[in-house]
Formats: C-alpha cells, sequence, structure tokens
C-alpha cells in the first residue's frame, strides 16, 4: 500500500511543481503586459500633448472674435458675388492670403467641390456679413 501512496504523491508533487512555474510563467506574462499596457498608457498621453500643440489654440469656430483689419475689409468689399475660385478675386491683392484670413475670421465660407485629381475650393461672402456691410 505504501508505495501505491507513494506513486500517489509523487505524481501529486510533480503536478504541484508544474503548477508552480505555469502561474510563475503567468506572473512574468502579467508583469509584461502590465509593462506593456503603462508604455502604451504614456504614448497614448505624449500623442495627446503633442495633437494638442499642433491644434489651433484659438480661432473664430471656438468663439474668439478674430481682428479684421483694413485690407481685410477691402478685400471683403472686392469679391464677386456666389462661390468663386480664389483666382477670381483679381480686385483683391494675395488672394489666397487674404481668402483664408478671411475664412478664418468667419466672414467668407469655404467649401471644396470634385472628385480626386480634380478638386477645386470655392468661395462665398458669409450672407450674414453681407448684411452687416449693407448696415455699416
Amino acid at each position: 500500500m505504501k508505495p501505491q501512496i507513494r506513486t500517489i504523491t509523487e505524481p501529486r508533487e510533480k503536478l504541484k511543481a508544474e503548477l508552480e512555474e505555469i502561474e510563475a510563467g503567468n506572473q512574468r506574462t502579467r508583469d509584461e503586459i502590465e509593462r506593456l499596457q503603462e508604455v502604451l498608457k504614456g504614448g497614448l498621453e505624449a500623442a495627446s500633448e503633442i495633437k494638442d500643440q499642433l491644434e489651433p489654440t484659438k480661432d473664430a469656430t471656438q468663439g474668439e472674435k478674430l481682428e479684421v483689419s483694413k485690407a481685410d475689409r477691402e478685400a471683403y468689399a472686392n469679391l464677386p458675388e456666389g462661390w468663386f475660385e480664389w483666382f477670381d478675386a483679381s480686385g483683391v491683392r494675395c488672394p489666397q492670403f487674404r481668402l483664408g484670413r478671411l475664412v478664418e475670421r468667419g466672414m467668407v465660407e469655404d467649401r471644396i467641390e470634385g472628385k480626386w485629381p480634380d478638386i477645386t475650393k470655392l468661395y462665398r461672402k458669409c450672407r450674414r456679413n453681407s448684411e452687416d456691410e449693407d448696415d455699416q
């Protein structure tokens, strides 16, 4: 009977040792997973910081009114009616730059039309600004 007990205890000890090895391996795996999660978390935080640095801080869409210069007002007055391309603004000096400023200030709308590779950017005076100009 004792040999049978010994044979039962031997596999039991062997299984216990194997179980300890597995648990140790699992612990290593858990530690590796936790370390990777920390690295990923740090990477996401760094990416978020970079994104915040790249995004514009404030513009017309975020509620702050940007200053409109005299040149902006003159350019706005010389813009054609309806939708037009930048080169149609012949009465405006440096039309691409000036239209970009007017879009930032909410005085001009822009949209992109067409399918790649034949795309065009169109501009139009905002109606509320047209009415404001009439009032002045």
